[in-house]
């Protein structure tokens, strides 16, 4: 007989997946044929049309309470799964990641009996990506330790816990995780094809696709910019938004930059994958990092990676091998790495190379699904 799991996930928009997001869409599109899906979402159903009609969504309507929206999805969906879960018997509750999906998950766990799987992306996501709006900054550290209590418990109460990466695995243990194993994020090659490059240009083009939020470090992208020598002619396309936006480009302005580099907002799939595509070099120096499927799906289509080893990184870009790594918070060295590349053909080539050897053995959807379909079947 087939698995059945419930899956928690909240807003799963087509248009706009973030990492965590492709992954749980990847693998269900992998394994729906093998395991019953139950898909709790937010309000609304419009994934369904990614996934096999055999996939089950049913949605949550939750109120979208500025700061506090997380909060809200957790109280909406436990009264939405614990309805499913009184009238069918599941096998695995899965969690999209460890907050606010994992509190779910593990608060539904303890009430019906049900083992819990969580697939873990960073559980220091509530701190290092929090990005909080008006007066309620001023308790920011208050609400900062409640998360860590949240999140300190979905990590000792899981079944176990799926990590991306090994950064991952090293802090859901030092969180209280019992059981864990690194399942990573993939790319679909299909979509970022290999793109054929030859040397650069005399305009380099510099890409980068990223939240717009203090931990990916695009201020010290455009910082290290402002420091290249004038005999580099260069271009920056930045896809993607966020609420550090508007400080990015009163920062272009002050830095007389604004000529030279675009916002280009949030983008489908199929724009992004344009963007690369014009791309010589792919540049975010995060300050930290879960996993970081961007720079995987840079790398399938032949752009060197610079970035820094400050999380997931470290298990995908090796110094020099598959990319070039610098110091956080350092716009000089960034700058250096950008020199660096762009008068070395050699090193170009064997990056490139590396790189997109690395992305087809290892960050396979299929592999991937696979590791998956061995724990929850």
């Amino acid at each position: 007989m087939k698995k059945q799991v419930l899956l928690i996930a909240a807003d799963l928009d087509p248009k706009d997946l973030g990492g965590a997001e492709v992954h749980v869409v990847e693998v269900v599109r992998r394994l729906a044929e093998r395991i019953n899906f139950t898909v709790l979402v937010g309000k609304s159903r419009e994934i369904s049309n990614v996934w096999p009609k055999n996939v089950d969504v049913r949605t949550v309507s939750y109120p979208q309470i500025v700061n506090f929206k997380n909060f809200a999805y957790i109280i909406y969906s436990v009264l939405a799964g614990g309805k499913i879960l009184l009238n069918k018997r599941y096998d695995w509750l899965w969690a999209k990641q460890e907050f606010p999906q994992g509190v779910t998950a593990v608060i539904l766990g303890k009430i019906f009996s049900v083992p819990v799987y969580v697939t873990a992306q960073n559980p220091r996501a509530y701190c290092e990506e929090m990005v909080l709006e008006g007066r309620i900054k001023r308790v920011s550290s208050l609400i900062i330790k409640f998360l860590e209590r949240l999140v300190k418990m979905v990590m000792s109460h899981a079944t176990i816990v799926a990590a991306v990466s090994s950064y991952s695995v090293k802090i859901a243990k030092q969180f209280g995780a019992k059981r864990t194993v690194i399942i990573p994020n993939g790319v679909d090659t299909s979509f970022f094809k290999i793109k054929q490059k030859g040397r650069f240009s005399s305009r380099i083009t510099i890409v980068s696709h990223s939240t717009l939020i203090p931990r990916n470090a695009i201020d010290i992208v455009i910082k290290a910019l402002s420091l290249l020598p004038r005999s580099i002619s260069w271009k920056f396309l930045l896809a993607g938004d966020g609420p550090e936006r508007k400080n990015l480009q009163s920062l272009v302005r002050n830095l007389h930059l604004v000529k030279q580099i675009r916002f280009l907002g949030t983008l489908d799939k199929p724009a992004v994958v344009r963007v690369l595509a014009q791309g010589d070099i792919y540049v975010r120096p995060s300050r930290f990092e879960g996993f970081g499927v961007s720079f995987l799906e840079a790398m399938a289509m032949n752009l060197p990676v610079i970035t820094t080893h400050c999380g997931g990184q470290k298990d995908f870009i090796i110094p020099d091998k598959t990319g070039v790594v610098v110091p956080v918070d350092d716009p000089k060295d960034v700058a250096w790495a950008i020199e660096k590349l762009a008068g070395n053909p050699n090193l170009q080539k064997k990056i490139v190379f590396n790189g997109r050897e690395l992305v087809a053995k290892k960050y396979n959807w299929e592999v991937i699904s696979q590791k998956v379909y061995g724990i929850i079947s």
